[in-house]
């Protein structure tokens, strides 16, 4: 049908984002695979071909221009970086019902310009891997890793595999990883992770030195091709050597061909084993192979002049076995060498996990030296904003950087950028808005100057900006989660180290200072008070240094343990920290005890005390007794906090002990034991199959001795070339008789040592049984059991005086139906309503008049719910939502001083300085009263209508002003700009905002 003709026009060449080639001209796919010829003898004069390698190419032509996305530029780039990328060749039909799809390396580009002609340029594209075709649309965009949109692995929405959200970086590995692999230079090893979908990982990390070179070893993408390149070369040298051994004859000619073979083979040999080794896999199966294979081989080649009687059969079956063992050790280092590679990185960002905060618009540095230079780097950190600060930028110096938009709570951001030929990060914020100081104005001079306005001010100080936390900075572009710099814990390990070496020098330079001061003392034979005195001083100093010194040591060794597998825990976190509380204690402890030994030495320097000296020490004695005591209870708590730790393991065993039975410990042993003798046989049947390899080896090179010698005797005499075959002979036996003694001893030592291994596992299951039991047996005396507790066991007055902590219950919640003080007589009860009764005696509450005037009267029971506010006294209206204080007043009239400031606390506020209200009235018409007050009684508080409130022409009067000392005050009052003398009427607009009611040093009742 026509409509299945395809013009040349809609055949185009797309980017991975499904861009055409700008201005293209025309394009070409080739696809090609090689063909081996395997003809034999056997192939009846046809022709038989294998299938090789396969091969791919594109060949396009465009017109030049460099402004419009997937263009010349764009192939300049990647041939000028080396880069693969992934293409789209098909039919613009459908959302390309018909595709080719692949990873592609620049091969070649040509550009051409001739006079007056539009400049033009052509490419070839080579193919890498696979050529995919799809005829039943474009994959899902979602269902790929972009780097330039995401580069998170782990939590990434970049998992969004078929929109499902809720797959782990496995199953998109196991999904759409095509490759992973890794390039070492020098000290840098560079990991790449490629996609069937052409987005390519790549991240590096920087050993201190070269711990293993890792170029002298394949790749995964490498050993593939290998391992097929092995297949081709052993379905090829079988081939050969069937033709070789179908008459049963070895020609010089083949003598030739096989020697090559073998010699690949020897050459071979122990690159792999040394791969083998690497990856620490067994090479024992391949060793076996080889061996047999040179032990029926090399005989044959004695000779290269003579035709040789052979078993076809056996030697191709030598030969195959040897391949066969090949290829399955390759591709076993194949599947070690890829699991031993873990995705990861070094952080290149010193002191990380420190808050950063960020408050200038101009750069400022959040760190100098120690990135890498003109590398890519992604990016990874915690971000809030304090106070209205949103844009955050981040770059390197000279370099573009990213902008990101942050809220007020944290959250988790990443980017990939280039640094430059300086390693400085630079950040800053974006402009703001920032509320003008109205105490700073006249506004008297501006009636309608606005109250909130853009201002492009710096934060200043800690409330303003953005903060910056876990800040994590590796090569490549794949961000990861948060680790410490190696050079953050060096700086901490090494300084650890110092400290602890200084506080061991102390401790042995007290230890010298006793020794002396003993020496001095002792030297007439007799000990003064003086002298004792010193010697108990230098005593404590030696304890006190002793101390330090411990826990200097302690704090080296805890975090040099907790960061000897690279990162540190929050439980080695923990004891780290709980470790350098201890330390800081004995530190002070150490401290106070130098200062007392300060003053007791100088105040007996002349063997005389005074008064003011003896106060001195007295003094010092007392600081050093609270240093000491502090120091003793946080060794005390460090020493539970470790003790808990160690023993954890311990404490874990015994729970499982107690929580199993005695058969249950007896069916574990039995499947032990059973294990353990499996894994003995198997290992005794590998010794053995080895053993008896080796000893049907020794065998045939006695035969082939046996037959050689007889050959050789057959005319009578012996020749030089038969003597040289016997002799070749008995070496070949000699050989194999030596591999087959090892062998043999190697079995038997396997049979001996898993014996006495199964023996002392028996015996060490038969005391841990023993041990189980007892642990079970103890049950029947704890304190609990079967998980309840058994009251009889416990101790009340024990529990009472030494369990029960009074400052952790304080910070617990008490739920209960009611709660009393007292059984009788004064006490409050809480009930369960909700309310509070207050009792003096039986029935009576007490109650406060506004004389002041204690009355009694019936229980009765006070509303504790007053709405938003808290009402204090016997104002007992539950509707309004004000903060009330004494009694409620129906109104006010007369003099301001005479009623008292009691009686102006109705609906009231009392605000410090500086302090902001609102007011949260609705719909009601604001004809404000002498009965309503707003109080302000401090400078510079600020009144507040909401913002947005439509008023429609409802009238608010501002009545008169009073000072403190109650003269009216006649002055101007600012509402929005508008003046409002005393005892006037203002009508709020419609539609209009009224924002503030600025007054100060007044009380205002409106």
């Amino acid at each position: 049908m026509q409509r299945n003709i395809l013009s040349g026009s809609e055949f185009l060449l797309y980017n991975i984002d499904n861009e055409p080639v700008a201005y293209s001209k025309n394009c070409a796919i080739k696809i090609n695979q090689n063909l081996t010829n395997v003809t034999t003898k056997d192939s009846d004069s046809w022709t038989e071909l294998m299938v090789g390698l396969k091969d791919w190419s594109i060949e396009f032509e465009g017109l030049v221009s460099y402004g419009d996305g997937f263009n010349t530029n764009y192939f300049i780039e990647k041939y000028k970086t080396n880069e693969p990328f992934f293409i789209r060749l098909g039919v613009v039909q459908d959302d390309f019902t018909h595709a080719f799809f692949g990873e592609v390396y620049i091969e070649g580009i040509d550009q051409t310009a001739n006079d007056g002609e539009v400049s033009s340029y052509s490419g070839s594209l080579k193919g890498v891997g696979n050529l995919s075709f799809t005829d039943e649309g474009t994959p899902v965009q979602s269902g790929y890793i972009k780097t330039e949109t995401d580069p998170v692995f782990r939590g990434s929405p970049a998992f969004n595999i078929s929109n499902q959200n809720i797959y782990d970086w496995k199953e998109a590995h196991n999904k759409v990883v095509k490759e992973i692999g890794f390039t070492t230079t020098g000290i840098t090893t560079t990991l790449k992770v490629k996609f069937n979908d052409g987005n390519v990982y790549s991240t590096s990390f920087q050993a201190p030195i070269p711990i293993v070179d890792l170029s002298g070893y394949y790749t995964k993408g490498q050993t593939d091709v290998k391992i097929a390149e092995t297949q081709v070369a052993a379905d090829n040298a079988l081939a050969l050597l069937s033709n070789i051994s179908n008459d049963s004859k070895l020609t010089p000619n083949e003598k030739v061909n096989v020697l090559k073979e073998l010699q690949i083979i020897q050459d071979e040999y122990p690159k792999l084993v040394q791969q083998a080794i690497q990856y620490d896999v067994s090479t024992l199966n391949y060793d076996v192979s080889f061996i047999q294979l040179g032990v029926f081989v090399e005989p044959l080649l004695v000779s290269m002049l003579t035709t040789e009687n052979l078993d076809g059969f056996e030697l191709r079956n030598i030969f195959r076995a040897y391949y066969d063992q090949k290829l399955s050790l390759e591709k076993a280092i194949t599947k070690a060498s890829v699991d031993n590679i873990k995705i990861g990185s070094r952080n290149f960002h010193l002191k990380g996990d420190k808050n950063v905060l960020v408050y200038h618009i101009e750069n400022q540095v959040l760190q100098n030296g120690n990135y890498p230079t003109n590398s890519e780097l992604a990016i990874s950190f915690y971000a809030r904003s304090i106070d209205g600060t949103s844009k955050l930028y981040l770059e390197f110096d000279g370099k573009d950087g990213a902008e990101f938009d942050v809220p007020a709570n944290w959250r988790r951001f990443s980017c990939v950028i280039k640094s430059g030929d300086l390693p400085i990060l630079y950040a800053r914020i974006g402009q703001f808005l920032s509320v003008l100081n109205l105490n700073l104005f006249d506004l008297s001079k501006y009636p309608t100057f606005p109250y909130l306005f853009p201002m492009n001010w710096d934060a200043t100080n800690e409330s303003n900006g953005i903060e910056l936390k876990n800040i994590m900075v590796v090569l490549g572009n794949k961000a990861t989660d948060f680790v410490p710099a190696p050079e953050d814990y060096y700086d901490l390990i090494n300084k650890a180290k110092t400290d602890a070496q200084n506080a061991a020098a102390i401790y042995a330079d007290a230890q010298r200072i006793l020794a002396e001061t003993n020496a001095a003392a002792y030297a007439d034979g007799i000990i003064d008070d003086i002298e004792a005195t010193l010697i108990g001083n230098a005593q404590n100093n030696l304890a006190a240094a002793k101390a330090y010194s411990d826990a200097q040591d302690l704090i080296y060794k805890t975090i040099a343990a907790a960061y000897a597998d690279g990162k540190i825990t929050i439980e080695e976190q923990k004891r780290i920290d709980a470790v350098q509380v201890s330390l800081d204690a004995a530190k002070a402890y150490t401290l106070a005890q130098s200062e007392l030994s300060e003053v007791i030495i100088k105040s007996y320097a002349d063997g005389i005390v005074s008064d003011e000296e003896a106060r001195a020490i007295a003094d010092a004695q007392a600081k050093l007794n609270t240093a000491k005591a502090y120091a003793d209870q946080k060794a005390l708590e460090l020493k539970g906090e470790l003790v808990d730790y160690v023993d954890q393991s311990i404490v874990d065993k015994a729970n499982e002990i107690i929580a199993n039975t005695t058969t249950q410990i007896n069916v574990a042993n039995t499947a032990t034991l059973q294990a353990a003798k499996d894994d003995a046989q198997t290992k005794v049947d590998i010794a053995k199959a080895a053993a008896v390899a080796s000893a049907k080896t020794y065998t045939d090179a006695e035969r082939i001795l046996a037959e050689t010698t007889a050959a050789a005797y057959s005319d009578g005499k012996i020749t030089q070339e038969e003597q040289a075959r016997i002799t070749q002979a008995q070496n070949n036996l000699q050989a194999a008789k030596d591999d087959a003694t090892n062998k043999a001893n190697a079995a038997a030592a396997y049979g001996i040592a898993a014996q006495n291994l199964h023996n002392a596992l028996i015996g060490n299951l038969k005391g841990l049984a023993y041990e189980d039991v007892v642990e079970v047996s103890k049950l029947g005396s704890t304190v609990v059991q079967g998980g309840v507790i058994k009251t009889s066991l416990l101790d009340v007055n024990y529990i009472k005086a030494g369990i029960v902590n009074a400052d952790y219950i304080k910070s617990l919640g008490i739920i209960s139906s009611s709660i009393k003080t007292a059984e009788t007589g004064q006490r409050v009860e809480i009930l369960s309503d909700n309310n509070i009764k207050f009792y003096t005696s039986g029935s009576t509450v007490p109650m406060i008049t506004i004389d002041d005037k204690l009355v009694t009267e019936d229980s009765s029971t006070y509303p504790t719910t007053m709405g938003a506010g808290i009402s204090i006294g016997d104002f007992d209206n539950q509707s309004l939502g004000y903060t009330q204080l004494g009694r409620k007043r129906s109104s006010f009239t007369g003099d301001l001083s005479v009623n008292g400031i009691t009686n102006l606390f109705r609906f009231s506020h009392i605000g410090a300085k500086n302090s902001n209200y609102k007011l949260l009235s609705n719909n009601e018409d604001y004809t404000i009263t002498a009965d309503n007050y707003v109080i302000i009684a401090a400078d510079n508080c600020q009144i507040t209508w909401p913002l947005g409130q439509n008023y429609d022409g409802r009238e608010m009067k501002i009545s008169t002003c009073y000072t403190t000392t109650n003269t009216t005050l006649f002055s101007q009052k600012y509402i929005h700009g508008v003046d409002a003398l005393d005892g006037a009427t203002l009508t709020l607009l419609p539609n209009k905002v009224y924002n503030y009611l600025v007054c100060s040093n007044v009380i205002v009742a409106i």
